[in-house]
């Protein structure tokens, strides 16, 4: 008995050959992205270009639904824009958005501030 239990010792000490313990991080399965290079240009000023992906809108009632979804509190309180502009595209009227719309166009739709 007692050279039973030797033997189950030295197996269950021995590391077994398996890929990982149940305690280590097995590898990544998809290598992640590495980070590109950006020129850092800390002082000069760049033009601005709205994503590729999104091009600026073709029809008014889009340039309207846009100006609301970056002008409106989110669900969660969020809001794109400063309270200022927010409560100014609240009490709007038609031409008034029209303008917010003009100057969103001037800086090809980009929600970036200059500052």
């Amino acid at each position: 008995m007692e050279e039973e239990m030797m033997k189950l010792r030295a197996q269950t000490s021995k590391p077994t050959k398996s890929k990982g313990s149940a305690y280590t991080t097995p590898p990544p399965k998809v290598a992640a992205p590495s980070p590109g290079k950006n020129p850092s240009s800390g002082s000069g000023k760049t033009s601005v270009n709205p994503p590729p992906e999104r091009p600026a809108p073709a029809t008014e009632g889009a340039k309207l639904n846009r100006l609301r979804r970056l002008c409106e509190k989110k669900p969660s309180g969020r809001c794109n824009v400063p309270a200022a502009v927010h409560e100014k595209w609240l009490k709007s009227n038609k031409q008034e958005k029209e303008a917010m719309i003009d100057e969103l166009e001037s800086v090809n739709w980009s929600k970036d501030r200059d500052e």
